[in-house]
């Protein structure tokens, strides 16, 4: 019978390797289980895969290339490329910007309506060093973000200079019919490499575009 003992010997011992591997596959058998747990054992176990997740990106997995960031993500059973987290706070914020940015594997990142809302916004300035500092993203998608706000709005600019590796934006859903489609045509002319935009639900008028 599964035990927390074993859940966290199973960490601790990964959390001294540096075999990216090891973490992936811990990772994969943890989030694989994680439905069939009883309460008490979910509870224990949803900050150490956080945990996990945290050092896969630190560690520079090679096998893990979609980063999902929002509390509408749910962790994929079955693909070892895809991790979700939920950064709730400063500390949170600040500590994925920093390995993001030195990440040279991540290739998307996916955010929802969620983000910063338990800070009212007012997520770090660091978080958005890092998204800027990292060279391997290439695809952004944004979905139900509204552009206007802060948070969405910083992270459309982070990945929109003059040095992105920027190819794929996908805003699905982010209200960009009310004059706002213009904000993010204005933030794409720093994208020298951007080849495919998609705009899906945002009921945006062909004579615009």
């Amino acid at each position: 019978r599964l035990k927390p003992s074993h859940i966290l010997l199973a960490f601790e011992t990964c959390k001294q390797t540096e075999d990216a591997m090891l973490l992936s596959q811990l990772y994969l058998l943890l989030v694989s289980i994680y439905p069939q747990l009883s309460g008490s054992l979910k509870e224990f176990a949803t900050p150490i895969i956080k945990d996990v997740l945290i050092l896969r990106i630190e560690k520079n997995d090679p096998t893990l290339l979609e980063l999902q960031i929002g509390e509408g993500y749910t962790h994929s059973r079955y693909n070892s490329e895809v991790g979700a987290c939920a950064p709730r706070d400063e500390v949170d914020f600040t500590s994925l910007g920093r390995i993001i940015g030195a990440n040279t594997h991540l290739e998307g990142v996916h955010v929802d309506n969620s983000l910063g809302v338990a800070l009212n916004g007012a997520i770090p300035s660091a978080f958005f060093d890092g998204l800027r500092q990292n060279t391997s993203i290439h695809t952004l998608l944004l979905s139900e973000c509204d552009v206007g706000q802060r948070s969405c709005f910083a992270i459309l600019r982070a990945f929109c200079r003059s040095n992105s590796c920027l190819t794929e934006l996908y805003l699905s859903d982010c209200g960009l019919g009310e004059g706002r489609i213009y904000v993010v045509a204005a933030s794409l002319r720093n994208c020298t490499q951007i080849e495919e935009v998609n705009l899906p639900g945002n009921g945006i008028d062909h004579a615009i575009l």
